[in-house]
């Protein structure tokens, strides 16, 4: 914003002459000479004056151009602080949220873990538990079997002596009944005999379907520990060392 200065000289004072004062002046005034002079000098303060103004305008000039250019350089200064003010607060909302996102991140990558950790558990315990129950069956089976073993040895053994008594009684019974009635005691003693051989059958029979039954299902503990357990502690090799060795 410019603003232009006019100055006016002061009017000068013009003091009251005498009548003589009046007449010589008048005189003086009045000659071509002192005319002329008057005017130059009249001319000289008016170019001095014009020039006094010129410097002076030329001085506001300069100082309204110096202020022009502080307050358009400040302005820029100002915008240029403002948008640096707002780069700035631009570029902590963006490294806030990389930090968030960065967080999330970190936080999904351990709650991942975590749950693969826990599965991992939860594996092998499923694991451990069914190893002790197939071995806990194992060992009842086992136990088992003995058991029917050992009863089916001791009831063939009591068997071998109860027929080895029975038949030396029933042998002094037919001496002593042959005496008597030789043809009564032989009906009675080959009924009898019969009758014990039916029974032993069947308890031999019996013994036999435990024995069979028993090994039957050892047998399927067997391929179920071979099946399940044994691939978790000795894992098959992979398809790319079986390939290279059937290569060489």
């Amino acid at each position: 914003m410019e603003t232009s200065t006019t100055i006016t000289p002061a009017p000068k004072k013009r003091r009251t002459l005498s009548s003589a004062e009046y007449t010589k002046d008048i005189f003086f005034t009045t000659s071509p000479r002192r005319l002329y002079n008057e005017k130059l000098k009249l001319s000289l303060e008016k170019e001095n004056v014009h020039n006094q103004i010129a410097k002076i305008s030329n001085r506001i000039n300069k100082i309204l151009k110096d202020e022009k250019k502080a307050l358009k350089k400040s302005m820029i200064e100002s915008q240029i602080n403002e948008e640096n003010i707002r780069k700035k607060e631009r570029n902590a909302v963006k490294r806030k949220e990389m930090e968030n996102i960065r967080k999330e991140r970190c936080q999904y990558n351990l709650d991942f873990k975590e749950k693969v950790q826990q599965d991992r558990i939860r594996r092998k315990s499923h694991i451990k538990e069914l190893v002790v129950d197939i071995i806990n069956e194992k060992q009842e089976i086992v136990k088992k079997t003995k058991k029917t073993e050992i009863e089916w040895r001791e009831i063939a053994k009591n068997q071998k002596i109860e027929i080895n008594e029975e038949n030396y009684k029933k042998a002094n019974l037919v001496k002593e009944v042959l005496r008597e009635n030789a043809q009564k005691r032989c009906v009675s003693q080959i009924t009898a005999r019969e009758k014990n051989k039916l029974d032993y059958s069947q308890k031999v029979n019996q013994i036999k379907n435990d024995k069979d039954l028993a090994l039957k299902s050892l047998k399927e503990i067997e391929d179920k520990y071979d099946n399940v357990i044994r691939p978790i502690f000795n894992p098959p090799l992979p398809k790319s060392f079986v390939r290279g060795k059937d290569k060489k």
